[in-house]
């Protein structure tokens, strides 16, 4: 189903019934499995169906002024291979352009919406998950009976549509590389030499670059929005138990919303039943307001005889944990330069290092 929200609790099919398919057998006319949502600058709303009982993956492009259907465009099994798992897509609505991410045969694709050609990007090392697991309320997810390992995922697009960024679910690495490369055709072999790290990022299923670009991601195992600011540094600007799973981000304004679907209670990660609770919840929140809290280049620590041996940043609480050498003690400090004092352990004869283990939620002091 393809539904508008029209208040708090009430929604209706769009753009009307008839291209809802409702349990139905999936037709050239109906959607069949929409996933990925966004809204160009002229309104025109473009929406990835990834064809589960089809078998062929679809964009459909509607008018929101009018709401009616633009046109279809249906892209070929070389471009989109039978089993692939194509799910997020960004718009380039200056020169045309969507990207999506393909996580089961891991690929970026780029289609050029005028012509409705489209190439395929595959095989290179930044598309593939890491072998990290994936920790959900000190549980391992796993993904059809194993532990989940999801490949690329959420991807995002600079403010001039010059640079797509991109990364794995299971990954924490966050890369670019320039769109030209895409639109000029280039070979597999000169797009992955030209892909760069740019910083650090949770395990996310969503992600958004901003006006400012400043990226966000969603945090799926910390029940949480990231935020990597220009300087590389990767921070929780809010953090809900409410947040079960979320999925997407969206931006109007000062508002973010948060879509969460609870993905993880779904078959193919149970492995049997569906143990999801509705209702299934769109959060919003003023992130500048949240975000505007940033680390800074140095910090002076007018502590008499802390010796700072060990130092670590704790992203579960946006802030720094601190060891003293000869203190044998353990602080926080926070993001504006303040020292708390946090362990005191008179087991410690002399402090060497920590360790922040986020996933876990535990400190590891040696």
């Amino acid at each position: 189903q393809l539904i508008e929200i029209t208040a708090k609790k009430t929604f209706k099919p769009y753009p009307n019934e008839s291209f809802q398919r409702n349990r139905k057998a999936a037709t050239d006319k109906t959607l069949d499995a929409p996933l990925g949502l966004a809204i160009d600058k002229n309104g025109v709303l473009i929406v990835l169906d990834m064809g589960s009982n089809l078998g062929k993956t679809r964009i459909f492009r509607f008018d929101t002024k009018k709401n009616v259907l633009i046109n279809t465009i249906e892209l070929s099994e070389k471009v989109a291979p039978k089993g692939s798992f194509i799910q997020d897509l960004v718009v380039d609505d200056a020169d045309g352009w969507i990207y999506l991410a393909d996580i089961v045969n891991p690929a970026i694709i780029a289609l050029n919406i005028k012509t409705k050609e489209a190439r395929r990007f595959s095989g290179h090392p930044s598309l593939l998950a890491e072998n990290k697991d994936m920790i959900v309320d000190g549980k391992l997810t796993n993904f059809n009976g194993e532990p989940a390992r999801v490949a690329i995922d959420p991807i995002g697009l600079s403010p001039d549509r010059q640079t797509l960024f991109f990364g794995a679910m299971n990954a924490t690495a966050w890369y670019k590389v320039n769109t030209k490369l895409f639109k000029t055709n280039a070979a597999d072999s000169e797009i992955g030499k030209s892909i760069q790290l740019v910083g650090r990022k949770p395990i996310s299923d969503g992600a958004l670059t901003d006006s400012d670009g400043t990226h966000y991601f969603t945090n799926v195992t910390e029940h949480a929005i990231s935020k990597l600011d220009k300087n590389g540094n990767l921070s929780n600007i809010i953090q809900d138990q409410r947040l079960l799973w979320p999925d997407d981000l969206s931006i109007n304004n000062d508002w973010m919303y948060i879509v969460t679907n609870q993905l993880n209670t779904t078959p193919a990660f149970t492995g049997g039943k569906d143990i999801g609770n509705a209702p299934y919840v769109i959060y919003r929140f003023k992130y500048k307001e949240n975000a505007k809290k940033d680390v800074k280049d140095s910090y002076t620590l007018n502590s008499e005889s802390l010796y700072p041996e060990g130092i670590d940043f704790d992203f579960n609480n946006n802030r720094f944990i601190v060891g003293s050498l000869y203190n044998a003690e353990v602080f926080t400090m926070s993001l504006d330069g303040k020292l708390s004092p946090f362990i005191k352990e008179t087991k410690i004869n002399t402090l060497t290092g920590v360790f922040t283990d986020e996933l876990r939620n535990r400190l590891i002091v040696v």
